[in-house]
């Protein structure tokens, strides 16, 4: 794709496409050194439990440079999600740094929880492989390194310096497209109620997960929750809207733990019950839990044993119990009526 807007200041050259998704990143020299290789760095708007990635089939974009200087003015408006963005882009004439500012303006006559999410598609050297990327406390930033360049990431957001969430993974691994499609619909974004960061009763966590229940569930005799849509890891059909993905025991399990949390009567725990029974019914014989299950035969996938797997059965398990001795309280002795604590 042709390249627009490009940026630098002779030794950092920063280029953008139609789409304003950035795509190459030339460093010593303009022209050598693409760590990139012309991979896209998207960047995006998460609100309403809808992640838009910025491109100009969803967006109405204005690129252009701001008036008289080597700074980007941009503007991308998304009708459907009420947003407004402004955003510049420009290298320190003197440093090799490349800052952007992004202003986002709620066209919604509600306040409401607004996302901004980055990705990375590194090439250092000109080259995936030895590519390496871990968070750094310290400096609070995602560091990108391989010999002798490195590349930290970080931002500010209302003057704290901060990342909030982050993930790293191995690239291209068996052909999956990596982070930036997990996080548009993925099983693990349970996991702000589950760190305790929202309650399970929060707004925010129950759209959420109904949206997990209806997008992700696999629609077979099998069932199950798959991790994202159109996870092509050992993938046994094509039918996306039907199968998103095989169904994963651990994400299961997770729909499983987000019950238990919400429930505060007996009948409510009861539709745990079934997840369970649909783990312990996908088990060896020995009892031995896979990664995950083929969607029409329900025959074990991949790993197997999974120590993650019979991990979160047993906490799952055990989190039940809790709940049902909390709940089940004898109205005459005022005790539980249930317990699973092993006495002496």
């Amino acid at each position: 794709m042709p390249r627009d807007i490009p940026i630098g200041n002779g030794s950092l050259l920063i280029a953008f496409d139609q789409n304003y998704c950035l795509r190459d990143i030339y460093y010593p020299y303009a022209g050598k050194e693409n760590h990139s290789g012309g991979n896209k760095f998207r960047f995006g708007i998460w609100t309403d439990n809808v992640l838009s990635w910025i491109n100009k089939d969803d967006w109405k974009l204005n690129i252009e440079y701001a008036e008289e200087s080597l700074m980007t003015h941009v503007t991308a408006l998304h009708d459907k999600l009420e947003l407004i963005l402004h955003c510049n882009d420009l290298v320190d004439y003197k440093e090799n740094i490349f800052i952007k500012k992004i202003q986002v303006k709620n066209l919604s006559s509600r306040q409401r929880d607004i996302r901004v999410f980055f990705h990375h598609d590194f090439r250092i050297l000109e080259s995936a492989a030895g590519d390496t990327a871990y968070y750094d406390p310290d400096e609070k930033a995602i560091i990108h390194y391989k010999k002798n360049r490195y590349f930290l990431i970080s931002g500010i957001r209302d003057k704290n310096h901060e990342i909030s969430q982050y993930a790293t993974g191995v690239k291209e691994f068996r052909g999956l497209q990596g982070t930036w499609i997990d996080a548009t619909v993925d099983a693990s974004i349970y996991a702000p109620f589950n760190f305790g960061v929202f309650d399970p009763d929060d707004e925010k966590v129950i759209n959420t997960m109904n949206a997990i229940k209806n997008q992700l569930w696999v629609k077979t005799s099998v069932g199950g929750i798959a991790r994202y849509k159109e996870d092509r890891y050992h993938t046994v059909t094509d039918d996306y809207n039907n199968v998103p993905g095989n169904p994963w025991i651990i994400c299961t399990l997770w729909l499983a733990q987000w019950y238990i949390a919400r429930d505060e009567n007996l009948e409510d725990l009861k539709k745990t019950i079934p997840i369970l029974e649909w783990v312990a019914s996908r088990a060896f014989p020995s009892g031995i839990l896979a990664e995950q299950v083929n969607p029409f035969t329900a025959q074990p996938l991949s790993v197997s044993p999974l120590t993650w797997s019979h991990a979160t059965f047993a906490a799952t398990v055990l989190e039940y119990l809790n709940k049902l001795e909390k709940i089940n309280i004898c109205p005459m002795c005022k005790q539980p009526i249930h317990t699973h604590i092993r006495t002496e």
